[in-house]
């Protein structure tokens, strides 16, 4: 079990939430977005096979400043997200560039079998994967969802109304940023509300979680566990109290972008 970030299901909303939750804008439409840098290595994407949207973002008059392109956008979503929650949460939680590519990349690859760690949005929990050796077993230590809780405390106070705003406002960058992924057909809000909605599924945990420890990294004893997706495993790891208040929030953000009555299959 490779524990490196502070994903919590911060990439597939959560830190679309914690990053765009103030100053609610309307949305904009960008003049020009050039070719995209090489810089940032980008996963295989699976080919979209229903191009049809599902959930489109609602359409709004203009904002008062235009959005920048997207290979200059780290600044002002920095900014912005600083003046919601201080710079030095921004410093502790967040990447330092490419931010709204590492997103979508997140996003897209919760459902897979492995994230790329490389491309995450945010840093690496601080602390270590805490176990217990208990009855010949080794188990997911008690204490080791504390790691999370700065993380969820932060994700907790999010207005999820004014984070969708936010996140309308800048929804012509995260469309281009999908479409660079590989996906030219593809629209993000229905990737990401599916995406939502495969976290939500994440079965809760029989008490305590036994691991194994074939090689390097540990595993889940159960298979059923072992074979959930990177997603879904982030959301045990996190401590079900941590999870229950992400889900929630999870819940929340999906209904202002694709309304609450609207749950996909």
């Amino acid at each position: 079990m490779k524990e490196r970030g502070l994903g919590l299901i911060a990439v597939a909303a959560i830190v679309i939430i914690a990053a765009f939750l103030f100053f609610p804008r309307k949305t904009a439409k960008v003049e020009s977005l050039p070719e995209p840098p090489p810089a940032l290595e980008q996963p295989v994407p699976v080919p979209s096979q229903e191009p049809a949207i599902k959930f489109p973002v609602p359409e709004a008059p203009p904002p008062e400043k235009p959005l920048p392109v997207l290979q200059q956008s780290d600044q002002p979503v920095r900014e912005d997200i600083a003046a919601l929650i201080g710079a030095d949460a921004v410093a502790k939680f967040l990447a330092p560039e490419e931010l709204i590519r590492r997103i979508v990349s997140t996003v897209d690859n919760l459902p897979r079998e492995k994230l790329a760690l490389r491309l995450w949005p945010v840093r690496p929990t601080a602390g270590k994967f805490a176990v217990l050796e208990q009855g010949g077993k080794t188990l997911i230590a008690p204490e080791n969802p504390s790691r999370y809780q700065p993380f969820v405390a932060v994700m907790s106070a999010v207005d999820t109304r004014r984070a969708a705003g936010l996140y309308q406002h800048y929804y012509p960058l995260f469309q281009q940023a999908y479409r660079d992924l590989g996906y030219p057909s593809g629209y993000f809000n229905d990737r990401l509300v599916a995406v939502i909605d495969h976290l939500l599924a994440t079965p809760e945990a029989p008490g305590a979680v036994e691991l194994v420890r074939p090689a390097v990294y540990y595993k889940y004893a159960d298979p059923k566990l072992e074979k959930l997706s990177a997603g879904q495993k982030i959301l045990l790891r996190v401590g079900p109290d941590n999870a229950k208040l992400l889900r929630s929030k999870l819940a929340e953000f999906r209904g202002h972008i694709a309304g609450a009555d609207q749950r996909g299959e």
